[in-house]
């Protein structure tokens, strides 16, 4: 019966297998291969999302320094700019203050060439890439100097009547007046400099040393917006014949013109006769300015068959005073002829009202 004491199973080498004793130390046992999957499935997202993002970063950075890069390069070709036109403005003004030996063709010529230096620079300017922030700036900027390109031009088509005239009042004031283009040429850069510095402080941009985009194309003195300092500063090239004159009302006009020995009295449109044998005429001109003016020059002009003509010159008429010159008519028309008689007193430097400095009529010698 021995038999009955084996384990059926035991011989069959079918013996149930018994569990794993625990590890040692207590650790548990490791996961099963489902676990294992989502765990490196969790760690290449993780990956994956850390490349992301270290590629908007990079791609930021790249965007951001090349938006810093165009604002360093702008600035750079503004300043440069800038400086050129401060040196076309130091010796445009240096020129009208210090002429030197210069003569009124050449100093006429080195107006062009400003003008000339002007237009390049409004080229430049035009051709500014400024971003996009920047656009109403430049717009700004290229504005101002269009203004300082044409004051620049108005100046120079003025300058050489202003030099070749002594009674080139006109010229003066047009040369006084573009003055103040360019004062309104710097107010819009101001503007433009303002909002440009404000965005760059915006956007934590720090403008190199050296680089300055500041300019100011108007010198403040002297006042070169009175037309008396320009023509005061005219006054001393060479071979200019405008004066100098001293501020305040300048005007001259005819107080009493006589023909003599006849006693006529000259008026516009009023016929006279007169005795032709040693007919001179007596002019007295009365200076209706508030200054002292000298050089005062006084003609006559007979036009018709007998033409003649004459000048005498008053040295110097106080203000408010009346001066008397006598000009004797040089060639006295036949006796019985009837001429067009015109008595002039020449304008003096800075007189605005020139209507009463000639009379004109007509004139029968007997």
């Amino acid at each position: 019966m021995a038999f009955l004491d084996d384990d059926p199973f035991e011989s069959r080498g079918s013996a149930p297998r018994s569990r794993r004793p625990p590890p040692p130390g207590g650790r548990p046992p490791p996961p099963d291969r489902h676990q294992q999957i989502l765990l490196r499935r969790a760690i290449a997202a993780g990956v994956f999302v850390l490349i992301a993002i270290l590629l908007v970063l990079g791609v930021r950075g790249c965007l951001n320094a090349r938006k810093e890069r165009s604002y360093e390069n702008y600035v750079s070709d503004l300043s440069a700019v800038a400086a050129e036109t401060q040196s076309v403005s130091q010796q445009f003004f240096n020129r009208l203050e210090d002429p030197g030996d210069l003569t009124a063709l050449q100093f006429e010529a080195e107006i062009k060439a400003d003008r000339g230096a002007m237009e390049g620079l409004l080229d430049r300017a035009e051709n500014l890439d400024p971003p996009d922030e920047l656009a109403e700036a430049q717009d700004l900027i290229v504005l101002s100097y269009e203004l300082r390109r044409d004051g620049l031009s108005a100046i120079s088509e003025s300058v050489g009547a202003a030099l070749g005239d002594k009674g080139s009042q006109k010229e003066i004031d047009e040369i006084a007046n573009q003055m103040r283009t360019f004062l309104a040429s710097d107010v819009l850069y101001a503007k433009a400099q303002e909002q440009i510095e404000e965005e760059l402080t915006a956007q934590e941009i720090v403008v190199p040393e050296g680089e300055n985009i500041a300019t100011k194309f108007l010198r403040d003195e002297p006042d070169w917006l009175d037309p008396q300092v320009v023509a005061d500063a005219l006054s001393g090239i060479e071979g200019s014949s405008t004066e100098a004159t001293a501020p305040g009302v300048h005007g001259l006009g005819l107080s009493t013109v006589t023909l003599l020995p006849s006693g006529a009295a000259i008026e516009d449109g009023v016929p006279v006769t007169a005795t032709a044998d040693g007919a001179e005429l007596e002019i007295d001109v009365e200076n209706q300015g508030e200054s002292e003016e000298t050089d005062v020059a006084v003609s006559y002009e007979i036009s018709g068959e007998d033409e003649s003509s004459g000048e005498e010159t008053i040295d110097k008429i106080a203000a408010g005073e009346v001066a008397t010159v006598n000009v004797p008519i040089s060639s006295a028309p036949a006796s019985g002829s009837s001429v067009e008689l015109t008595v002039s007193v020449k304008p003096v430097p800075g007189e605005e009202i020139e209507e009463n400095n000639t009379r004109t009529t007509e004139v029968t010698f007997e």
